[in-house]
């Protein structure tokens, strides 16, 4: 592995332990639909609202809030990170 993303871990972490005590974004953020066989599809937005969609899709076990590690700097790209459940 690259030594550079060896030493990205603990800085992960304590951005994640950091996100994990503070709000994560603002509620209207979240969002739901029904499907038509009756389940929920969620999902969360992050980063700018008006930019270029980049769908955020985590891995297991995760959720749609693992994207928030990248909000600020989704943000500073003009990109609007579409994170679904």
């Amino acid at each position: 592995m690259p030594a550079a993303f060896l030493s990205s871990g603990p800085h992960i972490v304590g951005r994640f332990e950091q996100l994990t005590q503070t709000p994560i974004a603002d509620p209207a953020a979240f969002n739901s639909t029904d499907l038509p066989d009756g389940r929920k599809l969620a999902w969360h937005e992050f980063g700018t609202p008006k930019g270029w969609p980049l769908y955020f899709f985590h891995g297991f076990p995760s959720s749609r809030l693992l994207a928030a590690l990248v909000h600020e700097q989704a943000v500073d790209a003009g990109i609007r990170i579409i994170a679904p459940d």
